[in-house]
């Protein structure tokens, strides 16, 4: 086995189990190099300004001294969905900010609107899941990463 392999899991929804998880692992002297699990905003009711921050903090502070990896989250799983909005730009570049010291990692949930979960739609802009539509147009918050990307570490204080 390729010792640069980490092991990892569970990829638990709503970033639940945490603890228990943690304590088999432990208990059973198990391989274990993060914890994974996936949240929307839409998973905790009623919605919060800041709920991305509480959540992973919450979950940061039950896995340690695991690092956690978010391998699940967008703008929300409801429907009729924002993610061919503009508010699905302003919620990549406010949640980014606020969690990137707290989590190790984190993925966009899904890349593409080709998806196979719920059936396929036609429609270029059907408020899909996706950073990209079925015809590979970028959406906004496929562009707030761009911009994430381009600016690098450089951030700038605004007040006001």
């Amino acid at each position: 086995i390729d010792s640069r392999l980490r092991v990892g899991g569970p990829a638990t929804a709503q970033s639940q189990w945490i603890p228990a998880f943690k304590s088999f692992v432990l208990a059973n002297n198990l391989p274990l190099d993060f914890i994974s699990t996936h949240e929307y905003p839409t998973d905790v009711q009623p919605l919060q300004r800041d709920i991305m921050k509480k959540v992973f903090t919450k979950a940061r502070e039950e896995a340690s001294p695991f690092p956690v990896i978010y391998s699940e989250y967008n703008s929300g799983l409801f429907y009729p969905g924002k993610h061919d909005d503009p508010y699905a730009s302003a919620f990549v570049m406010y949640n980014v900010q606020e969690v990137q010291d707290i989590v190790e990692f984190m993925s966009y949930w899904t890349f593409s609107d080709i998806f196979e979960e719920g059936g396929f739609d036609s429609l270029p802009f059907h408020q899909g899941f996706g950073l990209m539509t079925i015809h590979q147009v970028p959406k906004p918050a496929y562009r707030a990463f761009e911009i994430l990307h381009r600016t690098g570490r450089e951030r700038m204080a605004v007040s006001g």
